[in-house]
């Protein structure tokens, strides 16, 4: 089911004008899922914008039919950066930390786990 029938249909199309909808729905606390590719288009032209821009957008799930590439098309793949696993979301992320690698962050400090009671 889609939550909102425009932002879906703008995709579909090929617009990029939902990139917006798609960060203001993150940013009110929507689970967000896009796209990179559809079909074969992109990696058959090795094309990586509506890649990149999945990325961008906040989107917390990225869908994709190439995690590895497909060499009979190209080498189009999508993957984050470096081998990164999990990131920190760059719309809503902490300022300064985000597109970075969550789990090179350092653990958090005893003083901030709240005291439990015996």
């Amino acid at each position: 089911m889609t939550s909102n029938p425009a932002i879906f249909a703008k995709a579909i199309a090929g617009s990029s004008d939902y990139d917006g909808e798609i960060q203001s729905l993150v940013k009110a606390g929507f689970l967000v899922r896009t796209r990179a590719d559809a079909g074969t288009a992109e990696a058959r032209a090795n094309e990586v914008i509506r890649r990149d821009t999945a990325f961008a957008s906040g989107a917390q799930l990225v869908s994709t039919d190439y995690p590895e590439p497909d060499l009979r098309f190209s080498p189009y793949a999508v993957r984050l950066e470096a081998g990164i696993v999990v990131r920190a979301n760059p719309v809503t992320g902490p300022a300064g930390r985000a597109g970075q690698d969550l789990e090179s962050w350092p653990a958090p400090s005893d003083s901030l786990v709240p005291a439990t009671s015996p």
